[in-house]
């Protein structure tokens, strides 16, 4: 596993495993609260790494036996929780929300940010680039993210 320090570390290893191209997230990619409740507190969050593969697996085809390493990124000293679901998809699960909002400014502010991802109040499902294997699309990502009460966040259209 390798371990990354710092948060100009962290951008530079998400700027070398993302894939080229341009643009950001969209308000209209993300998906609104309820009436009464900020995005942020509508968003499921898990107990645990293994809580979360579990609830990935029920909505992806996870395989138990990937051997492929996650990227880790540091966050003010904290390291968060890593669990591979394939061999390009890769789950992450933060202490807590300020984390994650952390690791989410990071992959949206790399130069070359990823396509698209869900998140969660303190967990992310990613798809590396440059990894070989299947990788699921922006749909069953966004089906993911609906699924698990989280949010999709992807490339603006148009």
């Amino acid at each position: 596993m390798r371990k990354v320090k710092g948060l100009a570390a962290a951008a530079a290893t998400v700027l070398l495993l993302s894939a080229c191209t341009d643009g950001g997230s969209s308000a209209a990619d993300e998906q609104p609260a309820p009436a009464g409740r900020t995005v942020e507190d509508a968003l499921s969050s898990f107990g645990s790494i293994d809580e979360a593969y579990d609830a990935v697996a029920g909505v992806l085809d996870c395989d138990p036996g990937s051997t492929a390493e996650p990227v880790t990124i540091q966050i003010d000293g904290y390291l968060p929780e890593y669990r591979m679901c394939t061999d390009t998809v890769e789950i992450v699960r933060y202490e807590n929300e300020a984390d994650r909002t952390k690791a989410s400014e990071l992959l949206n502010a790399a130069e070359n940010p990823l396509p698209y991802f869900a998140e969660g109040s303190n967990w992310h499902v990613l798809v590396l680039p440059g990894r070989e294997g299947g990788k699921p699309g922006s749909d069953h990502i966004a089906a993911l993210a609906e699924e698990l009460g989280g949010r999709f966040v992807g490339l603006a259209t148009g």
